[in-house]
């Protein structure tokens, strides 16, 4: 049995259509994350959805912004490597567009061969 919530459901939906959006571009792909749907730049992920929550890779200056707010909370729960991400609630999700948008900007101002990846 399937227990997706509600606002799970509002979450895929909406990031279904920022992924749509950003995939006009294409150097931007859905590819599999962690066994989330992510995003990418030229191979570089910025952004997956996890269950009600967008995960993002943003600029270290935003992340620390977004932190220190309370707008958002670190990926760190996910995997020990995600220390340059965070994820964004739905109750938030007004801010879900900017901040995606940023992160693929982020990704996309990321050497092919750097350990940002």
């Amino acid at each position: 049995m399937n227990d997706v919530t509600s606002q799970e459901v509002k979450a895929q939906h909406l990031y279904d259509e920022l992924a749509g959006e950003l995939m006009r571009d294409p150097q931007v792909g859905r590819r599999n994350m962690f066994g989330h749907d992510g995003l990418a730049f030229d191979g570089v992920f910025f952004a997956f959805l996890n269950h009600d929550r967008l995960a993002l890779k943003l600029p270290e200056s935003t992340m620390a912004d977004l932190l220190s707010e309370g707008i958002a909370e670190s990926a760190l729960s996910l995997s020990r490597t995600m220390h340059r991400w965070v994820q964004l609630p739905i109750d938030v999700s007004d801010m879900w567009r900017p901040f995606i948008g940023e992160a693929c900007q982020h990704a996309a101002s990321l050497e092919p061969h750097t350990t940002e990846r």
